[in-house]
């Protein structure tokens, strides 16, 4: 699949790529607790999940381009500006290209519904858990990196509240222990990727 998008900038596919890498982490973290039996699998649904913005990125650029243009910053709102300017979202690109080469119904789901809003997805007939891990793993993955420790520690006790009953993993479970995991796991393989 990476082959697919070798006319990317490097410093976006490598910004991308890592991006991708600490959800696909974070998701396989999840899956244990969440009793997900293909953690392989679960981890390809976090790494893929955002495969449309890149797509957008290499055969839609000048689109992206505006899109980004006008969203430079954290919290604004690039779906609205995908819309506006393509039709549909990074996610439903995403979905549909997944569903076009018939990936399983984890993976679609994981691209498709990642920006949905967590209420209306609870409310979704057959949403697989996978979906939900991910989109988990969406939502701490898009938190404003320059937020302080403290608020980031106390948004990470949010999410996590706010998954458990659907996901039923332990109460006990820390979310900030599992991040410091990933990161860990990511700088690793960065590191080694870099030698």
């Amino acid at each position: 699949i990476m082959q697919k998008f070798q006319a990317v900038p490097p410093g976006f596919a490598r910004e991308f790529w890592q991006k991708s890498m600490r959800a696909a982490e974070f998701s396989k973290e999840m899956g244990k607790y969440c009793g997900i039996a293909e953690l392989d699998e679960l981890f390809v649904c976090g790494f893929l999940h955002n495969i449309g913005d890149i797509v957008i990125k290499q055969f839609f650029s000048d689109h992206w381009s505006r899109i980004h243009g006008e969203s430079p910053e954290p919290g604004k709102n690039v779906l609205r500006g995908e819309r506006e300017h393509l039709g549909a979202t990074h996610a439903d690109v995403g979905g549909f290209l997944f569903h076009i080469w018939k990936l399983p119904r984890p993976v679609i789901q994981s691209a498709m519904f990642h920006h949905q809003d967590f209420a209306l997805l609870l409310h979704t007939p057959n949403i697989v858990d996978e979906a939900f891990i991910v989109h988990m793993a969406s939502t701490i993955c898009g938190l404003d990196p320059g937020i302080d420790a403290f608020r980031y520690t106390k948004a990470l006790d949010i999410i996590g509240d706010q998954y458990r009953h659907r996901l039923k993993y332990p109460e006990k479970l820390d979310i900030n222990q599992i991040m410091q995991r990933v990161e860990t796991t990511v700088t690793q393989l960065g590191q080694n990727s870099l030698n």
